[in-house]
């Protein structure tokens, strides 16, 4: 689990290692998708209560080339934040990241449409609390 009250960005070589929330690639923003949640993220996510997400939790999406393929292009990840980080956004804290989980195309508060975003990775509009 990342040290989501860090200032320094985490890596996400470990995504595998968090529970898949989908038997099969679903089609996501703009590419087919895997997506993996921690512990923390796991409940909320798989019963979409709407209830908020405690900080730390993760969503990782990985982007895939098909619907066919495992091969991992990209990483889309999602981290709720203390209260405060960004309330504007839900203090959700989101990077992109490389195939490995390394080297942040972009990170932290973007500027990016975070509402498709986070309906992109599976979320009902009121579950990204």
């Amino acid at each position: 689990m990342p040290d989501c009250y860090s200032d320094n960005p985490p890596t996400f070589t470990d995504y595998a290692l968090g529970t898949k929330v989908n038997d099969n690639p679903i089609k996501g923003h703009e590419v087919w998708v895997n997506i993996y949640v921690n512990d923390l993220a796991q409940e909320n996510y798989l019963s979409a209560s709407g209830d908020l997400f405690p900080a730390c939790s993760k969503i990782v999406k990985t982007h895939l080339e098909d619907p066919e393929s495992e091969t991992v292009s990209a990483v889309t990840v999602m981290v709720k934040m203390p209260p405060g980080y960004d309330p504007n956004h839900h203090d959700w804290w989101w990077g992109m990241y490389d195939k490995n989980g390394k080297v942040a195309v972009e990170s932290g508060k973007v500027q990016v449409c975070k509402i498709s975003l986070i309906r992109s990775v599976g979320l009902p509009a009121v579950h990204h609390r």
